[in-house]
């Protein structure tokens, strides 16, 4: 494969509605507030081939919790109407998954008090302002250089815990999607039925530093297996622990850093320890931080130590690739004994104000069962980059995360840098846990009908087909 020179540009906006009443998103409780935390923000980034520019990825993250598939398609849209020359099918953008950003969907909540902003209100504000962002980083981009790099910083933990007896038999939830068979999300450790944490962990930490034709550092992509949930059930606006992971970056290397957060698959994985959770709060007391700052520290001791040794590498022509494709994935299956129980529970709801959130969950399972008997696949949009070495590819799911090393341990990449809850034109449920075979044997939340659209069948169908198009990526049959 030919080698490139590289165009690279950068841009970031404020996305946070401020003065303005707002609906969190992420928990079933309604959280409407006006009170920031901290910025809620958006960055872009275009790398691009210095011969033609067409041929480039332009990556948007932002600190929200979900991307709908109508706001992927209102944000490129609008790119074609303000800026044409922007190839928008280049386009990728991914959120946090923040659980205190503005809501962006209504199902969970479509009765706001009177005077917040709804989530097309919303959406129309974040679309208006990622776009600008966009515009900014393709107009600026310039002759730039990179590195990559790789370490490892302790940030997620596995949140699945499994016991060693049916735990829903204890009577201590009427509720499947909460306690149901043997596992449970955010589970006791110390319950004298703990078995042990469900899935693996991955402490990996994947780097793409640039630089401009000056040598200056610009900016970098920090791509992490950990959803931003720290805080996911405060009340205030916040970008969770990415506001001090970039906090504590910039204090070392200058306030106009550009920072791109990436969240690698972790549909198993929190911040929150499940072991030891006490000794650590205590060590964080005596510090006198919170864990947010701890993560910040961590990321960014790791960001450096790992940004002395990839100068040693920096390159400014290295090949360059961007495939785009789609996949239909098979829907998980809904036999007739869980339909029956989900209608029973949507009809012992539907007409309860305060349960709006749960009886749209089973709604829509019900609904998805009815689909399922004329088409039991879902299309979803898939990107695979190379850029030198390493890889990027997509997916739009709470990935579990064993799926992500699979993806990892069989890529021919050096580094395969996976980004999940990424925004797909087609994928109108955006966010959805794709959780394992062993999760869905052992139940409970986030491994439910009521939580994938996708079951672990797919998500089988997921990792060979990211594969293929790395592969493809690295074969000798192009130009």
């Amino acid at each position: 494969m030919k080698k490139n020179e590289l165009l690279i540009g950068w841009g970031n906006v404020d996305i946070t509605p401020y003065g303005c009443q707002v609906n969190l998103y992420g928990q079933f409780k309604m959280r409407v507030t006006s009170t920031v935390r901290d910025p809620v923000t958006a960055t872009a980034l275009v790398l691009a081939n210095a011969n033609d520019k067409s041929d480039c990825v332009i990556f948007v993250s932002a600190d929200t919790c979900v991307i709908p598939g109508n706001v992927l398609g209102d944000l490129r849209a609008r790119l074609c109407r303000d800026a044409p020359a922007v190839p928008v099918d280049k386009l990728i953008l991914n959120s946090t998954h923040t659980h205190t950003a503005p809501a962006m969907k209504s199902d969970w909540h479509p009765n706001l008090p009177e005077g917040t902003m709804t989530p097309p209100e919303y959406i129309e504000f974040f679309v208006e302002k990622v776009a600008t962002a966009v515009v900014d980083a393709w107009s600026n981009a310039s002759a730039g250089k990179v590195a990559w790099g790789f370490g490892r910083a302790v940030v997620g933990h596995n949140r699945r815990t499994v016991y060693t007896e049916d735990i829903s038999k204890r009577g201590t939830s009427s509720s499947g999607r909460w306690v149901d068979g043997f596992g449970k999300m955010y589970g006791l450790t110390n319950d004298p039925a703990f078995s042990h944490m469900e899935g693996s962990e991955d402490h990996s930490i994947n780097l793409l530093y640039a630089w401009d034709d000056s040598q200056k550092l610009t900016g970098a992509i920090v791509n992490i297996p950990c959803p931003a949930q720290e805080t996911g059930g405060d009340r205030e606006i916040s970008a969770d622990f990415w506001h001090e992971i970039r906090r504590e970056i910039r204090l070392r290397h200058g306030d106009s850093l550009f920072i791109l957060p990436q969240d690698s698959a972790a549909g198993g994985m929190t911040s929150r320890a499940m072991i030891e959770r006490e000794a650590e709060q205590r060590m964080l007391q005596l510090k006198g931080i919170s864990m947010r700052d701890e993560i910040g520290h961590r990321v960014a001791n790791a960001f450096d130590e790992i940004l002395d040794t990839a100068t040693k590498d920096i390159r400014d022509q290295v090949e360059f690739r961007h495939l785009i494709d789609k996949v239909e994935l098979p829907m998980r299956p809904i036999t007739d004994e869980e339909y029956q129980q989900v209608k029973a529970e949507y009809d012992s709801l539907k007409d309860d104000p305060a349960r709006t959130a749960e009886a749209g969950r089973c709604a829509r399972v019900l609904a998805r069962h009815e689909r399922m008997k004329t088409k039991p696949t879902f299309p979803f949009e898939i990107h695979a980059l190379r850029l030198g070495d390493i890889s990027f590819a997509t997916n739009s799911f709470e990935l579990f995360t064993d799926f992500g090393l699979q993806i990892k341990a069989r890529a021919p990449s050096l580094q395969t840098l996976l980004i999940q809850h990424c925004g797909s034109e087609e994928h109108l449920v955006a966010g959805t846990y794709l959780a394992t075979a062993t999760a869905e044997k052992n139940k409970g939340y986030s491994a439910t009908i009521y939580c994938n659209i996708i079951g672990h069948q797919g998500g089988d169908v997921l990792v060979e087909k990211t594969l293929q198009m790395i592969n493809q990526l690295w074969s000798d049959n192009h130009e």
